[in-house]
């Protein structure tokens, strides 16, 4: 029988960490990103804002499958199905890596070509063309790391998951230090600096998923073909919320590029960094880090303790990012003075922080019921909401209001795709009773 805890016992054992996870990792990354600046151009953060929605659109894939069979697991293990949770981990992770492979493969032959397609032009397609080749020797390690890091977490160890992510984050740092600012590498020092951080950090999660984990165990894989489709259809949701994130961002930038003046696009591309580090990773780190508790709750059918974790999980996490904005304000303006070269363009960005980091604040309950439904198995209904709010509002209100409204139409758009979710969301699951719901199989 599977024991629980109560939501703040949760919150803070599995989502505080992730939380703290991932703003520590964003803060090193953009530090990462003023060396950038300073030694080699603001043009590499142009660049890099650019592949960012590819580079999403990849990481995607590795969700379609380790969402679906994060979710699947849990179930198992709050059934107790722990063989079958075992070897169906080991076969999608199988299947992933080939899929990668494949990946990688295109990217190396067609760098040039998918620079250009994301929109880098002139000397920054030079640079994105370069940072993009030699990154792409990564994204194996990149993958096959973070899906390690989910059967981890479903092992319930969530400490170790977030001491490797930031060790793995203050490595890249530090070569980023050596091969940019010392030993002057420039792109390819960049690019470089984060395969290795990446190949360390699979050497180190793969380590402890064979021989430290309790629970889950890497063995003999089963070919089964039920349980592959089982599982991409309730990764589905997600990868299409992480897909279509890449493609509004690539939207978004479009917009920007075609509408407003490369000042703006300077300014959106450390902004939106910020925004990410500071707004978006708390969302993010909550809902992901209860992932595994609701699909356990849902395996052992513990059907009242759903909804109100998730209540209070979205309460403190609204908490948690509007005191943080707050505060962040009284710092920005002189942060994004190390990335950008004008005070206009800084003027520009800390306009954008303000507006559109407000903005930023309403994604909370959409992102998380998307992710909640993934969690206890039900993927129709986060396919529906990932698909309404990433493929279709998002990106339509983005553009438009850009083209109608100008700087201002970023943050407009946003809140109007997100408040018809929120109303939606809160709509949809307030009548839910959990125990007449049943799961995919």
């Amino acid at each position: 029988m599977t024991d629980f805890k109560s939501n703040n016992r949760y919150f803070k054992e599995y989502s505080l960490r992730l939380i703290f996870q991932n703003v520590v990792m964003g803060l090193m990354m953009a530090a990462d990103k003023i060396i950038g600046a300073m030694f080699i151009g603001v043009n590499v953060l142009v660049a890099t804002n650019l592949i960012g929605p590819m580079q999403l659109m990849i990481y995607a894939i590795s969700t379609l499958f380790m969402s679906g069979l994060g979710s699947y697991v849990g179930l198992l293990i709050g059934k107790r199905e722990i063989e079958k949770a075992n070897r169906t981990s080991s076969f999608i992770v199988l299947i992933l890596a080939a899929i990668m492979s494949i990946i990688t493969l295109v990217f190396l032959l067609y760098p040039e070509n998918i620079a250009y397609f994301v929109g880098a032009r002139g000397p920054v397609l030079k640079i994105a063309t370069e940072y993009l080749y030699y990154v792409s020797w990564g994204f194996m390690a990149m993958v096959l790391a973070s899906s390690f890091d989910v059967l981890i977490m479903n092992d319930g160890n969530p400490s170790f998951i977030m001491k490797i992510n930031v060790i793995s984050t203050l490595i890249n740092l530090t070569l980023n230090i050596l091969f940019v600012a010392l030993l002057k590498w420039g792109v390819f020092g960049l690019a470089i600096a984060t395969v290795i951080s990446n190949v360390i950090h699979l050497i180190a999660s793969s380590y402890y998923f064979i021989f430290k984990c309790e629970t889950l165990k890497l063995l003999k894989p089963r070919f089964d073909i039920k349980i592959l489709g089982r599982i991409i259809y309730n990764g589905t949701s997600d990868f299409i919320g992480m897909f279509s994130e890449g493609l509004k961002r690539y939207i978004v930038n479009l917009a920007i590029i075609t509408f407003l003046s490369s000042r703006h696009m300077e300014a959106y591309s450390v902004v939106s960094m910020f925004i990410v580090i500071f707004i978006s990773s708390i969302y993010f780190g909550t809902a992901q880090g209860l992932q595994p508790i609701f699909s356990r709750m849902m395996g052992a059918m513990k059907f009242e303790s759903l909804k109100p974790l998730l209540n209070y999980s979205v309460k403190q996490s609204n908490k948690i990012a509007f005191g943080i904005f707050l505060i962040s304000i009284l710092f920005i303006k002189y942060i994004l003075g190390f990335f950008l070269d004008d005070q206009d363009t800084i003027n520009i960005g800390f306009f954008l922080y303000i507006t559109y980091g407000f903005a930023t604040l309403f994604e909370n309950l959409p992102n998380a019921a998307i992710m909640f439904f993934t969690a206890i198995n039900r993927p129709l209904e986060s396919i529906v909401f990932s698909v309404t709010r990433t493929i279709i509002l998002l990106p339509l209100f983005s553009y438009f209001c850009i083209f109608l409204l100008g700087q201002y139409g970023l943050m407009f758009g946003t809140i109007i795709a997100e408040l018809i979710m929120i109303i939606a969301s809160y709509k949809y699951i307030k009548p839910l009773s959990f125990k007449k719901m049943s799961i995919v199989k």
